[in-house]
């Protein structure tokens, strides 16, 4: 029978001792660049978020050009119909909801939203920032229901294959307490809650909150924007100091040493990007108006009026886009001085 000396067990707690340390070693190494990969991805998650602010900027600065602003007195109320950055009437600062004639009397005047002193439209006015915190509503205004089809076409008798606009298309999100008669699938179509569905609910999904924002400047040329992209906690405030102004100290336990602490998590992008009027869509056919000469039958978005194509049609364009158009996007290096 042989037996374990001293020197043998020593050795084996060596051993043990040593095996132990490095995988304690390399589950380390191996948690700490577990650490380090989910902290460029958040890095890279907070640069996407900032960069689709970008995009969402560009759309707010097309659709505000020509879809009108909320009245003042009743926001609830139809938007008044823009008529573009540079008001396509008369090459003035808007966008102005006013529908008629812009005399030199009522710009003199500085009337409401005719632009104030050459400052641009009150809505919207020259050097001014404004935030836009990008979070989701619980139900946007005016929001619809996201069915698919309510209208299936049914193959059994009687329709047969056939298709009825039986149901309204689209249907509000907001109960309307109108239930389909299947005797009468058509109506009664109901007006109730009609004001709850105008307004929706605009308090914030709390998932949502305070992740990302961008902010607008408009520039003396009126159609000029520098945009603030950013992916943060800070709601699109720049300082502390303006959130005082603001009065907003309490979205930040009114600590301004925690408000700094979301500013140096943020990834903030600057660019500068200029509104078109130009309503016309990027298409073969339609920069090469040339080739309907060689079309039997003209396309369906804009036709050139040649041999092959009546006349009635000639320069008919059935695709544009009534928000006008991003004539160019630039980068900016460097923080500007306003922001």
């Amino acid at each position: 029978m042989m037996r374990t000396t001293p020197a043998r067990r020593g050795t084996v707690l060596i051993l043990v001792a040593g095996m132990s340390a490095l995988l304690a070693s390399t589950a380390l190494v191996f948690l700490m660049t577990v650490r380090d990969d989910v902290e460029d991805m958040s890095v890279l998650l907070r640069e996407t978020q900032a960069r689709i602010m970008l995009t969402a900027a560009c759309s707010y600065i097309q659709e505000a050009s020509r879809l009108g602003w909320e009245p003042a007195v009743n926001p609830s109320s139809e938007h008044a119909e823009a008529f573009g950055w540079i008001d396509v009437r008369d090459g003035g600062l808007g966008p102005r909801v006013n529908t008629g004639t812009i005399t030199p009397a009522m710009r003199a005047a500085s009337q409401h939203p005719i632009d104030s002193g050459g400052q641009g439209s009150t809505n919207f006015p020259i050097g001014v920032p404004v935030r836009f915190p990008m979070h989701v509503l619980n139900q946007p205004p005016c929001a619809i229901q996201l069915t698919a089809s309510y209208n299936p076409v049914q193959t059994a008798a009687p329709d047969s294959g056939n298709s009825y606009l039986r149901y309204p298309d689209p249907q509000p999100v907001t109960d309307n307490g109108w239930a389909p008669n299947p005797a009468d699938p058509a109506g009664p179509i109901s007006a109730a809650n009609f004001s709850s569905w105008l307004q929706g609910d605009p308090t914030p999904r709390s998932n949502s909150f305070g992740m990302s924002w961008f902010r607008l400047v408009r520039e003396p040329t009126g159609s000029v924007f520098t945009v603030t992209c950013g992916a943060g906690g800070t709601q699109g405030y720049r300082s502390w100091t303006e959130v005082q102004g603001d009065q907003a100290g309490a979205l930040f336990n009114n600590d301004p040493a925690y408000f700094s602490s979301l500013v140096l998590e943020e990834v903030r992008m600057w660019y500068r990007v200029e509104w078109s009027p130009a309503t016309t869509a990027i298409d073969l056919n339609y920069l090469h108006e040339y080739h309907e000469e060689f079309f039997a039958v003209a396309t369906h978005t804009y036709t050139g009026g040649g041999a092959a194509n009546p006349s009635s049609y000639a320069g008919a364009m059935m695709d544009p886009n009534m928000g006008g158009t991003i004539q160019w996007i630039e980068r900016l290096r460097t923080e500007p001085s306003s922001w």
